[in-house]
């Protein structure tokens, strides 16, 4: 839940640029035809209009196409929904209950997922069947985080 928070307020942080340039489009415009080089125009788009490198970037980056009515909404669109998915994701990591609550969804998903795939070792049976989930789920959910975190370092 941090990894997609940080990666969605990165992406609003964005979108935000985007929308500052995009109100001013034509002054946006001009800026970036009277510089001589891209640094020249970062800057100038930096010092302007209160962005930062990123912000910028992104601007320069953009394709003339984006800047049709249809797409200036889509950002605007992606920017609210972005801010809503951030006061989300932010709800849930100030409440336990929640996180616990996400963990129990994912780790039962996992459970029913790889039910069949399971190797119980006897030696460590337990007559508790909930200590039995218990152990399986936080198994489970070990060998994934492991795999996602193999999948991180490639």
């Amino acid at each position: 839940t941090q990894f997609d928070l940080d990666k969605t307020k990165a992406r609003e942080h964005i979108l935000k640029g985007l929308v500052i340039a995009l109100e001013d489009i034509d002054n946006v415009i001009e800026l970036i035809k009277k510089a001589p080089d891209g640094p020249t125009a970062m800057q100038g788009l930096m010092e302007n209009y209160n962005l930062d490198e990123i912000q910028s970037k992104e601007i320069l980056n953009t394709r003339l196409q984006r800047l049709t009515g249809l797409e200036v909404s889509k950002i605007k669109e992606e920017e609210d929904e972005c801010i809503k998915t951030i006061a989300e994701l932010e709800s849930i990591l100030a409440s336990d209950e929640k996180k616990y609550a996400i963990i129990k969804d994912e780790l039962t998903e996992i459970k029913n997922k790889y039910k069949d795939k399971i190797m119980i070792n006897s030696n460590n049976l337990s007559t508790n069947s909930s200590e039995i989930n218990i152990k399986i789920n936080v198994f489970l959910k070990f060998q994934h985080l492991q795999k996602f975190q193999l999948m991180m370092k490639i």
